[in-house]
């Protein structure tokens, strides 16, 4: 049965870049600065904000374990999963994915990979070849009402030089919007879209015609790009922040929205 009524619902998006932190003293804006094992501390910035949900993207896993529980874990939050889409670059023997914790009761939960080009580029004089990037989709229940959730995170098509414009690149996000489209009334899609803008409705018009998105007005990584993005449906939006002191490769995106009924 369906809730009516009005609630607040607090959410956070964030790669936590296999749950490292800058190293004191390194360059922030070189890949290999991040070496410091971090999930203790980033679990403990997501207890003071107490959010409602949290799409994580760069966790990692390995064996049995993976940073998306161990993280649900330290919060004492119930309810969550972890997708690895690749084998990791950050730790060797790792798996690397996606994740989502609630607070509220999780179901129907489903997963799945975009579109890999499998092309290779140069980056900070390392040699990167386009691994598996994929989403994870669930149902989460808050007082009743029905939330689609989705956590993504796309390849940096521009780093490995293929313009959104090119017939690769509209067929990978012509994917993409046919992967995570959402079909029901409230819906919300957050994560690492490595799409350098203040919002993405031009790249993604298909996906954004029935969503609306919030506008970035500063970087959500060190190095000043705007990579992650939140799009909504069937929410309020009340406020939007940005915390660029945490010593992560990407800082926290927290929402405040409210479900009116």
């Amino acid at each position: 049965m369906g809730y009516t009524g009005y609630m607040q619902l607090k959410t956070i998006t964030w790669n936590i870049g296999g749950g490292k932190h800058l190293k004191d003293g390194e360059d922030p804006l070189l890949m290999d600065s991040y070496s410091v094992d971090a999930i203790r501390e980033i679990a403990e910035w997501l207890k003071a904000s107490s959010p409602d949900i949290i799409t994580i993207q760069e966790a990692q896993g390995m064996g049995g374990t993976n940073q998306v529980e161990e993280i649900a874990k330290l919060l004492g939050y119930n309810y969550y999963f972890f997708e690895p889409t690749s084998s990791s670059h950050i730790d060797d023997n790792k798996t690397l994915g996606n994740g989502i914790i609630s607070k509220h009761p999780i179901s129907n939960h489903s997963a799945g990979l975009f579109l890999n080009p499998n092309i290779e580029t140069t980056l900070q004089g390392r040699r990167v070849v386009s691994h598996d990037r994929g989403y994870g989709t669930c149902a989460i229940s808050p007082n009743g009402y029905n939330i689609s959730v989705t956590t993504l995170h796309l390849l940096p098509l521009r780093a490995f030089n293929v313009e959104f414009e090119s017939d690769i690149g509209e067929e990978i996000l012509h994917s993409i919007e046919s992967a995570i489209l959402p079909k029901t009334p409230i819906a919300l899609i957050q994560g690492d879209f490595n799409i350098d803008s203040p919002q993405v409705a031009s790249i993604l018009p298909n996906l954004l015609a029935n969503m609306d998105e919030i506008s970035l007005n500063e970087p959500t990584t060190p190095s000043g790009r705007q990579y992650d993005h939140v799009l909504y449906k069937g929410l309020v939006l009340e406020g939007m922040k940005i915390d660029s002191k945490v010593k992560t490769d990407h800082y926290p995106v927290i929402c405040e929205f409210s479900i009116d009924t």
